[in-house]
């Protein structure tokens, strides 16, 4: 099999386990979803918006890198998904402590995020793992 076979195949294994990331973002987007709808009314608007927005900017970067054509765009978008769920995370923490957000539920929250940022780092060590395609 050719170096480039391989780096294709390669990548396209790589990109069966974002598939498999984006459907967790998108459970983890629904989660959120509910659990912001408990949240106070009069602060509720103002977090469940920013939470939701970057939860969804999170599956957006996952669906966009898994039409990536190359090793550096891929990584790139997964980037951008990572500072999306980092936005979410820190929103939900900023919720949790003005008291809009059941303690329990942000929590819950939390250790999923915790989760999908894990796997999405392990597809960028994946990534950093295999060689450069040389342009021959």
């Amino acid at each position: 099999m050719s170096y480039n076979r391989i780096m294709q195949a390669d990548i396209t294994e790589i990109k069966a386990d974002v598939y498999d990331v984006w459907k967790q973002a998108v459970e983890y987007f629904n989660n959120i979803s509910e659990a912001l709808q408990f949240a106070e009314e009069i602060e509720r608007h103002r977090f469940s918006d920013q939470a939701r927005n970057s939860a969804l900017s999170t599956v957006n970067h996952i669906a966009k890198s898994s039409h990536s054509r190359t090793k550096s765009e891929l990584q790139n978008f997964l980037k951008e998904a990572m500072d999306s769920l980092e936005e979410t995370v820190a929103t939900l923490l900023l919720a949790k402590q003005y008291r809009c957000l059941r303690r329990d539920l942000c929590d819950e929250m939390y250790f999923h995020g915790a989760l999908l940022a894990k796997k999405i780092k392990r597809i960028d060590i994946d990534l950093q793992d295999m060689p450069r395609i040389s342009k021959n």
